[in-house]
């Protein structure tokens, strides 16, 4: 069975991906369109360097791929946007604000981005999104995402009015044989992350059970009679554990 790439998510690149699109002062900046921007700009980075911007979790839905831990960030500003007691996300809010006055309400920016955040290679992705998509609409880009070959695969398993998932390996179907090998180097670094979070699972283990057998021996130390005394002759002094030598009978 092929190793399943996984990501983490990272919500700081995120409002930085946000407020850099919203800087370019693209049109009709709506929850809809950066959704599918995220998408161009993750799948374009995964297909050259084996890893995604983000590192969200996509599904496939009738209105194409959906980055759903970013989806669901701007549903709660858009929710904050639209009530004063609500508070919003502080670095979301340091950044950028939302136009709510409209149909669809639309992202801006407060202030620049913070390109330190972002690899040269993140901002290659960033910046050849914006010049193929970003005057683009949202429905356009909608109809061209539907032309994808990893959203065609995983709409294929999807139910009527519901969601599938798709996963990372999708966004590598149909590419050319250079990039297939950026699947298969991106696969072996996966394996070298879960072999390497299997030690740190079992070091931690380890080191669980070996406070447990500490904290049993000592228990059972402070249970002996005598203040200490064991019936075997051992005494406790501090960490130390001391054989009090044999007594000596008197014959009279």
């Amino acid at each position: 069975m092929s190793t399943e790439l996984r990501f983490r998510f990272n919500p700081e690149k995120l409002v930085q991906a946000l407020a850099f699109f919203a800087t370019h002062e693209l049109p009709y900046l709506s929850k809809l369109k950066l959704a599918k921007l995220l998408y161009f700009a993750d799948k374009y980075h995964l297909l050259r360097y084996g890893r995604p911007i983000l590192g969200d979790q996509y599904y496939c839905l009738p209105l194409g791929p959906l980055p759903s831990q970013a989806d669901n960030f701007m549903d709660e500003a858009e929710f904050s946007a639209q009530f004063d007691d609500v508070k919003p996300d502080p670095l979301f809010d340091e950044y950028l604000w939302i136009d709510t006055s409209l149909k669809y309400p639309e992202f801006r920016a407060k202030r620049e981005c913070n390109l330190e955040v972002f690899s040269e290679s993140e901002l290659e992705a960033l910046r050849a999104t914006v010049r193929e998509y970003g005057a683009r609409s949202p429905m356009e880009l909608v109809d061209l995402t539907h032309q994808q070959a990893d959203y065609e695969l995983a709409n294929r398993g999807r139910p009527p009015h519901a969601r599938s998932d798709m996963p990372y390996e999708f966004f590598f179907e149909g590419q050319p044989a250079e990039v297939q090998r950026v699947l298969q180097q991106a696969r072996v670094e996966q394996e070298d992350r879960d072999f390497a979070e299997a030690l740190s699972r079992a070091g931690a283990e380890a080191l669980r059970r070996g406070h447990t057998e500490r904290w049993k021996c000592v228990r059972s130390l402070s249970n002996c009679s005598n203040a200490g005394r064991c019936s075997s002759g051992a005494t406790m002094r501090g960490s130390t554990i001391r054989r009090l030598p044999a007594r000596t009978s008197i014959s009279s």
